[in-house]
């Protein structure tokens, strides 16, 4: 019996400490005067056991943080206003106007990455029983003529025109028109 009481004089104690917690957690820093406690809020608070059917009680609401800081925001204006000398407005360097050799100079980061290229012989339009009939030794005729440019493609996209080449033993483009860019 002895082990029940001082049991039940422990869960009071927790329960005062966490209802002194709550209340301090509900003062409000800006001088209002507290909420009226409920009755189930001061039953749990004195120690008192709430039976399983009872609901459990609401807690007090957190006080709003812009209601805590309004005054000091109100202080800092007055003393901008009253042209304190320990506050300064923040200085800044002027961005460029214009981009210039500034952005130009900073493609040097970019001069090493790889691009693919590639050039386009030509194209032919193709049935998908054209394709199934083709082996080793079929010819496949492409829509350019001989003399027609052949197209330089930088990932994909057109960037130039330009002709065939041989150098030695491996073909090249001598590039003859720079495509815009779209």
């Amino acid at each position: 019996m002895e082990g029940q009481t001082h049991e039940q004089s422990e869960a009071a104690a927790v329960s005062e400490i966490a209802a002194q917690i709550l209340d301090q957690q509900a003062a409000p820093a800006n001088g209002e005067t507290p909420p009226e406690e409920s009755p189930e809020s001061a039953a749990a608070a004195s120690g008192e056991a709430a039976s399983e059917s009872e609901p459990l009680p609401d807690f007090p609401p957190e006080p709003k943080p812009a209601a805590v800081k309004r005054p000091q925001r109100e202080r800092f204006m007055a003393r901008v206003a009253a042209g304190d000398e320990s506050v300064q407005r923040a200085k800044f360097t002027p961005l460029a106007s214009e981009p210039g050799e500034e952005a130009l100079g900073k493609i040097d980061y970019l001069r090493d990455v790889d691009l693919e290229a590639s050039v386009e012989l030509g194209n032919a339009v193709l049935t998908v029983d054209n394709i199934l009939h083709l082996q080793t030794g079929s010819l496949v005729e492409l829509q350019q003529t001989v003399g027609d440019p052949v197209r330089l493609l930088i990932n994909g996209n057109p960037y130039a025109l330009g002709e065939v080449v041989v150098i030695g033993d491996k073909f090249g483009v001598r590039l003859t028109k720079l495509l815009q860019a779209s």
